[in-house]
């Protein structure tokens, strides 16, 4: 359809710009097609009165919102910003198939009335009239129905894939979320049967403790209900049960010290370990510190540096102690700490002072001598040297890998002095017989010791 658009100013110059700026305004609408020029009678481009320029339009009925739309938004923008209208404001004349409109500037008419105005005055304008106009949008909307239909089945076949899509999307995370809901379940249940087993092996544990502590509670009530006894009958019971309590932990302690020194020289292949276990043991509680100290002493004298492995045994004494050296090239061997030691012994027995006293080694071991003058028995391993006081006599042992591991496996109590040299003659008498025996002899015996996997292995 065909639209001419009339601007009525004071004079041409001020119309032509009014006209171009409406054309600049419909500009952003593609579809608005215009051109600026004069009409004449029949409402084509050609001459007219004095004081009107007119704008053609031509563009298709569905488009009469957006041309309403413009000239509404053009004529406001007049009325607020220009500052060259017209003395009684801009008029703006609407014709189309001979039938006009105007509108003013300073009407006070809302926007949405004139945007209804004109759509109206432009829809009864067409040929025909509102017959023909209902006709026409119709077939608008037929036309666009059928155009419309390939698209709206793609759109749902989109709708359709994404929705499936969706769908299985939706289906893997609640599977995956399932999957992680059991494996929580799954280990929240494991954590709990972990939690039971602990928790009942401390209630035994808790148990246990609590029965000692009864045990002791109960002999605690004994003597303090005994208190009349004498003093002294009362200390020989607690050193008693002291003893008692730790005796077992002295036991075992310097037989892992035995067997700790018997590894370290099978690990060296009989060479001179560079750490090496050392154990006091003394019947006389107060006598131990001195013993440990001219221990100590003694490997600092020939090179070597020994310190504390555990805390000590209080009833008797017992600690154990381990010694080492940075440079085994550089420090006493075992066999020569061995063969000082029994010098001193030798001379602490006929009570012989000779020049070489004056030595620092010759000292060490006569301090370690003097030291065991305070208690009647005691049991001292210094690596592979085993060192023994028993009613007042000293004797020194070198001990081979065999022997240590004998007493660490012997049923012997291994801080009894006597005990332990019956053992070692035992242990003695035992590699005697082995070697002895013919060749066929102990291949037989070995054949008789070995599992019967082994014999069938074999066989």
């Amino acid at each position: 359809m065909d639209v001419l658009v009339t601007v009525d100013g004071d004079d041409d110059e001020l119309s032509r710009r009014l006209l171009e700026d409406l054309r600049r305004t419909t500009a952003h609408e593609t579809r608005l097609l215009s051109r600026i020029g004069t009409a004449d009678g029949q409402d084509h481009p050609g001459s007219m009165g004095h004081g009107r320029e007119s704008l053609l339009f031509s563009f298709d009925p569905s488009d009469i919102p957006a041309f309403a739309d413009a000239i509404v938004v053009w004529l406001s923008h007049q009325t607020k910003f220009s500052f060259s209208q017209p003395e009684h404001g801009v008029v703006v004349s609407i014709s189309v198939e001979g039938k006009e409109i105007k509108l003013s500037s300073t009407e006070t008419v809302s926007t949405s009335e004139q945007l209804r105005r004109i759509g109206q005055h432009l829809r009864t304008g067409q040929e025909g009239g509102p017959e023909a106009l209902l006709e026409n949008r119709k077939n608008q909307i037929r036309q666009r129905h059928q155009e419309d239909r390939a698209l709206r089945e793609q759109e749902l076949k989109n709708y359709l894939l994404r929705a499936q899509q969706q769908h299985d999307l939706a289906t893997e995370l609640e599977i995956e979320r399932e999957r992680t809901i059991q494996e929580q379940r799954q280990r929240a249940a494991e954590h709990e049967r972990e939690s039971a087993i602990q928790e009942r092996r401390r209630t035994a544990e808790l148990g246990r403790e609590s029965a000692d502590l009864s045990a002791r509670m109960e002999m605690h009530r004994i003597l303090v209900k005994r208190g009349h006894l004498d003093r002294p009958l009362t200390g020989a019971v607690e050193d008693m049960l002291t003893a008692f309590e730790k005796g077992s932990g002295a036991e075992g302690s310097f037989r892992e010290a035995l067997r700790t020194q018997a590894e370290a020289m099978d690990a060296t292949a009989g060479a001179e370990p560079p750490r090496q276990s050392c154990a006091v043991h003394v019947s006389e509680t107060q006598a131990g510190p001195a013993v440990r100290d001219a221990l100590v002493n003694l490997a600092a004298a020939f090179g070597w540096t020994a310190g504390p492995d555990s805390r000590p045994f209080i009833g008797s004494f017992f600690q154990r102690l381990t010694m080492w050296t940075k440079d085994v090239a550089s420090s006493a061997t075992t066999k020569e700490i061995a063969e000082e030691i029994r010098r001193g012994v030798e001379l602490a027995t006929i009570h012989s002072q000779q020049a070489d006293n004056d030595n620092r080694q010759a000292e060490a071991v006569a301090k370690l001598v003097q030291s065991l003058e305070g208690t009647d028995k005691a049991v001292m391993l210094v690596g592979s040297i085993l060192i023994m006081k028993d009613d007042g006599r000293l004797s020194v042992r070198t001990l081979t890998q065999r022997q240590l591991m004998f007493l660490d496996r012997h049923a012997t109590s291994v801080t009894d002095p006597a005990a332990v040299l019956q053992a070692l003659d035992e242990c003695a008498r035992s590699h005697h017989a082995e070697a002895l025996e013919s060749p066929r002899v102990a291949a037989l015996r070995a054949v008789e010791a070995r599992p019967d996997d082994d014999l069938s292995a074999t066989s």
